[in-house]
């Protein structure tokens, strides 16, 4: 159809065998490559003018939220304008466009299922943070950080976190021991350290150097940084890229901004895919 499409110069409508197709993987149980021939019959079915045809439900009975449909629908309809004077539209040049979309907002659902944050619980970790920065307690500082630390990452559905440990020379403010079955996750460490500094001032050079150095020493490839008022962007960033470049060490930073962003609604999950991204092709850092 699509070559009698180029032959002709006139358009035909490929709803029906897109939604065959799709229905018949679901059959074999290959849902996604289903997903994807059910999606292009959708978009089929937007471009003639029928958005309520039968593949639009059956994304809808297969859990598509409408927030997905709505993208797939304005990408559509955008397209359709963009190639008015066009008799032949490819529906997978509009998937393409929105493949990214839907495919990462799908890991962005998943990650809200794998995460059991309490946001009052999580408010009164912060609150006694903050409280803490107005005594000289050190002890009591870092133990207040350490706790809204081991809490924070034990809150992930296949993440454990153990309390501050004497490990050879070093002391770690916490260990993750990580068996998620969550597709990002997974491809992390099974132990990573925390480090959790509770400073009036963003932390430099020579902690973050400290820090990769003892991930280093225990071959740990990610480690965890919770800083309450952040890191010194510029120099502690170049260190952080360097190490993730030479040696495939990805120190993931979290601050006062990451945790209201967590009391916020954003879960943290996905606050860590972004932080791998942005390291690993130097985005915005």
């Amino acid at each position: 159809m699509l070559e009698l499409q180029l032959v002709n110069g006139k358009r035909y409508h490929k709803g029906t065998p897109l939604q065959t197709r799709g229905t018949i993987l679901v059959d074999f149980g290959q849902y996604k490559r289903a997903k994807k021939y059910i999606i292009l019959a959708h978009i089929e079915d937007i471009i003639n003018g029928s958005p309520n045809a039968p593949a639009g439900q059956t994304l809808k009975l297969a859990g598509i939220s409408e927030s997905d449909l709505e993208l797939i629908f304005k990408e559509a309809q955008d397209h359709i304008l963009l190639h008015a004077d066009s008799p032949i539209l490819f529906p997978e040049e509009i998937y393409q466009k929105i493949q990214y979309q839907i495919e990462y907002g799908s890991i962005g659902e998943l990650s809200k299922q794998s995460v059991f944050t309490n946001p009052v619980y999580l408010k009164e970790l912060w609150d006694r943070v903050e409280q803490s920065a107005e005594t000289d307690d050190n002890a009591f500082k870092r133990r207040t950080l350490e706790s809204l630390a081991q809490y924070l990452f034990s809150s992930i559905e296949g993440m454990y976190s153990k309390p501050s440990q004497i490990a050879g020379p070093y002391e770690l403010d916490g260990i993750i021991t990580n068996i998620s079955n969550h597709p990002f996750l997974s491809r992390l460490d099974t132990y990573i350290p925390i480090e959790c500094k509770n400073w009036k001032e963003p932390i430099g050079s020579p902690e973050i150097t400290q820090f990769i150095g003892k991930l280093n020493l225990f071959q740990c490839n990610n480690g965890i940084l919770l800083s309450k008022n952040g890191i010194k962007e510029k120099t502690v960033n170049e260190l952080r890229k360097d190490a993730a470049r030479r040696n495939g060490i990805y120190v993931f930073v979290f601050s006062e901004r990451d945790i209201k962003s967590i009391l916020n609604g954003n879960d943290i999950i996905s606050l860590l895919i972004e932080k791998f991204e942005e390291l690993k092709f130097s985005i915005k850092i």
